[in-house]
């Protein structure tokens, strides 16, 4: 089970930098395209979106690595 545990860390934790990355690349992209001002909201919503995503994949990374800590206690 440990090691199932300590997989999904490092599953969850890895998904949430790809997340993040893309996250911030939608964003930067919204100030460097300024011919078509129409796709930034949608730019922008989904940078909000993968960044949201990214903080629950960092939570979700916590949740199994604080139940391997409290494995490894007992």
């Amino acid at each position: 089970m440990k090691k199932h545990w300590n997989e999904l860390v490092i599953d969850f934790k890895n998904y949430a930098i790809v997340l993040l990355a893309l996250g911030t690349f939608f964003y930067i992209g919204i100030f460097v395209s300024s011919e078509h001002p129409s796709g930034q909201p949608g730019m922008l919503g989904a940078s909000g979106m993968m960044l949201l995503a990214a903080m629950i994949c960092f939570k979700v990374s916590l949740v199994y690595k604080k139940k391997l800590q409290e494995d490894t206690e007992q």
